[in-house]
């Protein structure tokens, strides 16, 4: 910075300006040895800092709370696929047709065995409808409402032996009802590859296959910022 001579005393002559220029001068000379004794610097520097120190803070936030949020969408994740697996089990207990596992095979009406089984699918069946109402996942969603769609196309035939399709698509069953019902509607909803638990058990078999395939894709931040595979990070991440 170079201030002249005239430029420092040549407004002297002008009385009018005296009073002004002064002022001005020594606010330009304050602010030179500010500037001068690194003063400006540090102050710059704090600013800075500052506002790189609040964008580090609030990355950190962000990657705390996708974090957060990864694990939750594996839980419901990992929670719909038990479900599921749950109602594929008894479901296939149901439609099993071979001579030694068959509920049907030899029954001319309503065993406890069979009621046992029915109640079991039931509970099965509710518990991954209401597992399912905790995720987002559209893929898993999509089956789940598939499923429900294909069970109420059975409301009539399900209504016939004490079994009831709720508002929340969820089943109830009477089992005194049920226990009375013919054995051959009993044997058309629930036993063989043509049955209502035919079409649950595959249905049960896809939602699970879509859970499991959303919850590996499940991402979070890692420690250098980047996205990661849920498994690789989403516990093991470090600020």
């Amino acid at each position: 910075m170079s201030l002249s001579i005239n430029t420092l005393f040549g407004s002297f002559n002008n009385s009018s300006a005296n009073s002004s220029f002064t002022s001005g001068l020594y606010s330009s000379l304050s602010e030179y040895s500010t500037i001068r004794s690194g003063a400006y610097k540090k102050l710059v520097s704090s600013y800075y800092n500052k506002t790189a120190s609040t964008d580090k803070s609030n990355t950190t936030s962000t990657k705390l709370n996708s974090n957060k949020n990864a694990i939750a969408q594996k839980r419901e994740l990992t929670e719909v696929k038990d479900a599921a697996d749950s109602l594929y089990e008894a479901a296939g207990k149901l439609t099993d047709t071979s001579a030694s596992k068959s509920l049907f095979k030899k029954a001319d009406k309503v065993t406890n065995d069979i009621t046992s089984a029915v109640k079991d699918y039931v509970k099965n069946y509710n518990s991954l409808i209401e597992e399912a109402a905790d995720t987002t996942n559209s893929k898993v969603t999509g089956k789940v409402s598939f499923m429900t769609g294909q069970a109420n196309a059975y409301k009539s035939s399900l209504e016939n032996v004490g079994i009831t399709i709720n508002s929340d698509k969820t089943l109830s069953i009477d089992e005194d009802t049920f226990k009375k019902s013919d054995i051959s509607d009993v044997k058309k909803l629930f036993n063989g590859s043509g049955s209502m638990a035919y079409q649950t058990f595959v249905r049960a078999s896809d939602i699970s296959s879509a859970a499991e395939n959303a919850s590996a894709s499940v991402t979070s931040y890692g420690a250098d910022g980047m996205y990661n595979n849920y498994y690789n990070s989403a516990y093991n991440w470090y600020l």
